[in-house]
């Protein structure tokens, strides 16, 4: 028998919750971030999620391993760190026996570089039945096109768009992949989804403005940033 009936390793993309830190205030931020989960318990149980440090000072690292002791504290699943700046990051977060999920962001200024001019067309992948709890849908390499209802508890997850027509109550996230991803959209028929996300910026449902929930929505990305729109079919 092959190795390859035993094991096969594979290089594929997840969503995961990524949590921002902007200063390390350890007793302000346990409550944030306990407030949160007892507000969507559910929601936070058991989801990976990433620690992104790229917005704290050089000199934070001195506060790093009592900030994350606190923050798992809280129950969050964390998986890695993101964003450290200098090798003395690096050790701390190498001394918290963390994985680092990616290289060590640039402080030069002056560098700067044109994107590549290139366009991902996806495929289409349709479902006419309803998305039950618990159910997890990917379209790998697809645009996701639900034609029915999406459950609470459920998630739906594309590379490309997503298209709900019919109410959206679980978790949307789009652009998962790494084409083109922050030009992706989600679009629903009726707006009550506990989590929308795409490439990886996201809103939990108290995010989501109270005009816009129960009505026909659009989310892109604008400037980087997770925005809004009303739409008519």
């Amino acid at each position: 028998m092959s190795n390859k009936s035993y094991v096969k390793f594979s290089v594929e993309h997840f969503s995961s919750l990524v949590l921002y830190v902007y200063n390390l205030k350890i007793k302000t931020i346990e409550k944030i971030i306990n407030k949160k989960i007892k507000q969507f318990p559910n929601f936070f149980k058991n989801i990976p999620c990433i620690i992104d440090v790229s917005n704290l000072t050089e000199h934070d690292y001195l506060y790093w391993q009592e900030a994350y002791h606190s923050i798992l504290n809280t129950g969050l699943y964390i998986i890695g760190v993101s964003g450290y700046i200098n090798n003395k990051w690096k050790l701390a977060l190498i001394k918290s026996n963390i994985p680092i999920l990616n290289k060590k962001r640039s402080i030069d200024k002056n560098f700067s570089s044109k994107p590549e001019k290139y366009k991902k067309i996806y495929s289409d992948f349709v479902v006419d039945k309803p998305v039950r709890s618990g159910q997890i849908i990917y379209a790998k390499n697809k645009n996701l096109i639900i034609i029915n209802t999406v459950s609470s508890g459920a998630e739906i997850i594309a590379d490309g768009n997503i298209h709900v027509y019919g109410t959206l109550r679980g978790k949307a996230f789009a652009g998962v992949g790494e084409a083109d991803s922050q030009k992706c959209q989600i679009f629903c028929t009726q707006l009550l989804a506990e989590c929308i996300s795409i490439a990886g910026k996201f809103w939990i449902n108290e995010d989501i403005p109270k005009s816009n929930l129960g009505k026909s929505a659009r989310f892109f990305l604008k400037k980087n940033i997770l925005t809004i729109q009303k739409f008519s079919l």
